[in-house]
């Protein structure tokens, strides 16, 4: 659940938004109904998918204008990027 709120507050939209988890994670928010729906409510669309190739604990938020990667790979790289750089 954190990792999808840390997430939705980088989705630079107001329109509709697709969120991708890992199945087991989709019953996890499922089951936190209220809070899931107090995070989203400023959007005007949600759809949450189940996705394999997605490990537990991440997800990938899709919007109109583009996509927040919040998978462990995905900020392992971002990580990476910023050492790179310094």
């Amino acid at each position: 659940v954190y990792v999808v709120k840390e997430a939705l507050k980088a989705a630079v939209t107001n329109g509709k938004i697709r969120i991708r988890l890992n199945p087991g994670d989709v019953s996890i928010i499922k089951e936190h109904g209220k809070e899931f729906k107090r995070y989203t409510q400023g959007f005007s669309g949600v759809a949450l998918d189940g996705d394999e190739s997605l490990k537990s604990g991440g997800c990938i938020i899709e919007t109109d204008s583009g996509e927040v990667d919040a998978t462990i790979e995905g900020l392992l790289d971002e990580v990476q990027g910023v050492l790179k750089d310094s």
